[in-house]
């Protein structure tokens, strides 16, 4: 822990670490800005292979969900899809984001499984435990 501190120090009072270290903080939070949503959009679309029946999965409109896409799509200056006017094909580039979204989507499903059990866990072992609780809902405060 001190080391850290050394080093955060010294990258504080070295301008040139100091500017890479700021350089590194906006790749990083450009990277973390692949927002949830965003991400399912455009699941849907590859798994669907049109916008309309992805709208319809997500229960958006047609227009917000492109609006996701397009904006995944102009934020890292790729195109993900080849649109057609029978539907959308998967590019290079978004036949790998499609692989890592996939994975995601397993991760997402983990951990509600771990959540869940955990919480039903935590509800058995505390006095008070509501009709709720034992649902799955999760645990109340006493």
């Amino acid at each position: 822990m001190a080391l850290q501190y050394e080093i955060a120090v010294a990258i504080g009072q070295i301008p040139i670490l100091n500017k890479m270290h700021s350089h590194f903080e906006c790749i990083w939070s450009r990277l973390m800005a692949i927002n949830a949503a965003s991400l399912r959009a455009f699941h849907a679309v590859a798994e669907t292979g049109q916008f309309t029946a992805a709208a319809r999965v997500l229960s958006l409109t047609q227009s917000t969900l492109s609006n996701q896409v397009a904006a995944l799509e102009s934020r890292y200056h790729v195109r993900l899809f080849d649109r057609t006017p029978k539907g959308a094909r998967l590019t290079p580039v978004g036949e790998r984001l499609y692989e890592l979204a996939c994975q995601q989507q397993a991760l997402t499903q983990q951990a509600e499984q771990l959540f869940n059990t955990f919480g039903r866990e935590l509800c058995a072992r505390r006095r008070g435990c509501t009709p709720a609780c034992d649902a799955g809902v999760g645990p109340t405060e006493t």
